[in-house]
């Protein structure tokens, strides 16, 4: 019988069912529960609208009509995730040997290139923020303006206030479709950049889907259900409006892995489910996870006992390489952690793996391919340094700073935040770093004790006489460099810029261009199918 007879046969039969949703699982892989409106189903269905009533039915009959209907829509690795709303309909997109169906998470792209850990490593503002009801703005969950370009914008929003629904049209290549928002971007960066003359620009291309390791979602519970969402302003529209995410393809294949186990298990548990606001994935290259739940009530000892369960339950995700994945609970200033509070992640840049400790509630880079492309590339431009020293301003937890080491005699790095530098000397450590120091200062604090030359308390052993600092590396949030810093680069024959905003980093480098021009420029992709664009510039100082 062919795959077509056999799943047309078996929508009203029990068993049957379970026997197409093994095909369909064997044939297309994992599935959420799909919701799809009998007045979208081809004519040969349209008697099972009745089977269409139940969500069980309702799921095995829309696989089946997906399946069968493969000669038209294309293979399997054409069929994106299922997005499911509230309403019974969702999106079913057909053009040529080609199907996609939108999620929320497409047209949440730009939502999901800001990320509200970037405010800092310690996030118990934003906890705190969620946990009372106001998320921070650029994370998902929060009321954020989404770009009109960004891919699959959802156009329509249920009357009821439900999570959206979205209208069939013309199927999109999610590759192409990123290629051409990646040559706007690139026209608005030569544009920024009047007074410079820019080198070739070397392009770094991001995956489109699959590339997004970190990812917060806030949960939204109607009737006996819940299910994450996450908010879209749109202009001239007066409330944002909810869209509903099953699947998330831009995050990772174990990101949505553990989506779908935590969801069943928050469903199947009501100690899990009671209050809970918001969850928040963090996956690796490594294969290794942390997920933090964050509740409107404090969690007690029952809570801590279902966590464990839900523990070994989101192990059994078949991309994680953990034996048990870090369960987290936040609630009104409190936190609870099963085990620990991190991930390591593993990087392998210019054939060394370096290991990368990253803490819950810290910054760390959202594209872990990409990641590995910026380090490479800082590499390659700081090439010959072995005859003087580095100094490294936002250093983080040293993502930058290992991989650099070898490239200078000594690195010197500052970073604000006491975690992330306990952190960063964790991964220096772990990494066999000898010769760099990581200072808890701020860059004003650090660029006083070096024009003093005075030995501050937290460089101490620092031997002015010796270093030799000739290259400045700088990777600061969207807002640039203070005006202090910005003079400091200027002291430098070699500046290493990474930004994550076009716009500061071209105000940032006019003030500096009669004394430095731009010798190499790096565009990093790191959100395709959003505005957002990563930049590395290297520049030297102009022979005089």
């Amino acid at each position: 019988m062919s795959l077509h007879a056999a799943c047309a046969s078996s929508l009203n039969k029990p068993a049957g069912r379970s026997i197409c949703s093994f095909i369909l699982r064997n044939q297309i892989g994992s599935w959420s529960a799909a919701s799809l409106s009998p007045r979208f189903w081809p004519p040969q269905y349209k008697h099972h609208r009745t089977a269409g009533r139940t969500s069980t039915r309702r799921l095995n009959t829309a696989k089946a009509i997906l399946t069968s209907h493969a000669r038209f829509f294309g293979t399997a690795s054409n069929l994106t995730a299922v997005r499911v709303g509230a309403s019974p309909l969702r999106q079913l997109v057909a053009a040529g040997q080609k199907l996609q169906i939108r999620t929320a998470a497409s047209s949440a792209a730009a939502i999901m290139a800001g990320d509200a850990a970037e405010a800092g490593p310690d996030s118990a503002a934003a906890e705190s923020a969620t946990a009372s009801g106001n998320a921070p703005a650029e994370k998902a969950g929060a009321e954020v303006q989404v770009s009109p370009a960004a891919a699959g914008e959802d156009t329509q929003q249920a009357a009821s206030g439900k999570a959206g629904t979205a209208a069939v049209e013309e199927a999109v290549d999610p590759v192409l479709a990123c290629e051409q928002q990646l040559e706007k971007k690139i026209t608005r960066i030569r544009e920024l950049f009047p007074g410079f003359k820019l080198p070739e620009l070397e392009i770094h291309r991001s995956a489109p889907h699959h590339y997004r390791l970190r990812a917060e979602f806030r949960v939204w519970h109607e009737d006996a259900e819940a299910y994450y969402i996450m908010f879209e302003r749109v202009e001239g529209e007066k409330h944002p409006r909810k869209l509903r995410v099953d699947q998330f393809p831009l995050g990772s294949v174990l990101m949505n892995q553990l989506m779908q186990i935590l969801m069943a298990e928050v469903q199947r548990v009501p100690v899990l489910k009671r209050k809970l606001f918001q969850a928040n994935f963090h996956t690796t290259l490594s294969g290794e996870a942390m997920v933090t739940l964050i509740y409107k009530a404090p969690v007690d000892a029952s809570w801590e006992a279902a966590a464990k369960d839900l523990r070994v339950a989101l192990s059994q995700a078949p991309a994680s390489t953990q034996e048990q994945v870090t369960v987290i609970a936040r609630s009104r200033k409190r936190k609870l952690e099963l085990d620990c509070n991190y991930v390591t992640e593993k990087l392998l840049v210019d054939g060394t793996t370096y290991i990368n400790r990253q803490v819950e509630g810290a910054f760390s880079q959202p594209n872990g391919e990409m990641c590995q492309h910026m380090l490479s590339w800082a590499r390659k431009v700081t090439a010959g340094g072995h005859d003087h020293d580095l100094l490294e301003l936002y250093c983080g937890n040293a993502n930058f700073t290992i991989p650099l080491a070898s490239q200078f005699r000594k690195v010197i790095a500052t970073e604000a935040s006491k975690a992330a530098v306990e952190t960063a000397q964790f991964n220096l450590k772990a990494n066999d770093v000898t010769n760099a120091l990581v200072a808890r200062m701020t860059s004003e604090e650090f660029t006083e004790a070096w024009h003093t030359k005075r030995n501050a308390k937290r460089l101490e052993g620092l031997d002015w006489e010796t270093l030799d600092l000739k290259t400045i590396l700088v990777d600061p949030p969207r807002g640039g460099l203070d005006d202090e810093t910005v003079k400091l680069l200027k002291e430098f024959p070699n500046v290493v810029y990474i930004s994550c905003n076009p716009e500061t980093l071209a105000t940032n480098l006019q003030e500096i261009k009669e004394s430095h021009e731009i010798k190499q420029f790096a565009v990093f992709d790191q959100f395709p199918g959003t505005h957002h664009v990563e930049c590395g510039a290297f520049l030297q100082q102009r022979s005089s």
